[in-house]
C-alpha cells in the first residue's frame, strides 16, 4: 500500500497510527495519532498520547516516510475506543 492509500485508510477508518517523516537531512520525527484531513500536499493530524487527544499538526505528505499499523498501535486504537476518545478527534472548521 503506498503512503497516500494509507492516508486514505486512516482517515476514512478514523485509525490511530504512528508517522515517521523527515525533519532534516538526517532526522526523522515520528508523529502518534489520528489523520484527520489531507489536501493534495499537506496532512492534518491530531496527536494522541497518553490516552488522551492532543492538538494538531500539519506536515508536508513528501516528507513521509512510513505510516505505521502494527499490533502495538492496534491496541492503543482499542483503548482509545475504550476509553471514548476517539470521539474527541475531529477536524475544526
Amino acid at each position: 500500500m503506498t503512503i497516500k492509500q494509507q492516508i486514505k485508510y486512516h482517515l476514512s477508518n478514523k485509525r490511530y497510527c504512528t508517522v515517521k517523516r523527515k525533519v532534516g537531512e538526517n532526522s526523522f520525527e515520528f508523529s502518534s495519532g489520528y489523520i484527520v484531513d489531507r489536501s493534495n500536499n499537506f496532512l492534518l493530524m491530531q496527536e494522541a498520547d497518553e490516552f488522551r487527544v492532543l492538538g494538531y499538526l500539519v506536515f508536508n505528505i513528501s516528507a513521509v516516510s512510513l505510516i505505521r499499523f502494527n499490533n502495538n498501535d492496534k491496541y492503543y486504537d482499542k483503548i482509545m475506543q475504550w476509553e471514548s476518545q476517539v470521539e474527541n478527534v475531529f477536524k475544526k472548521a
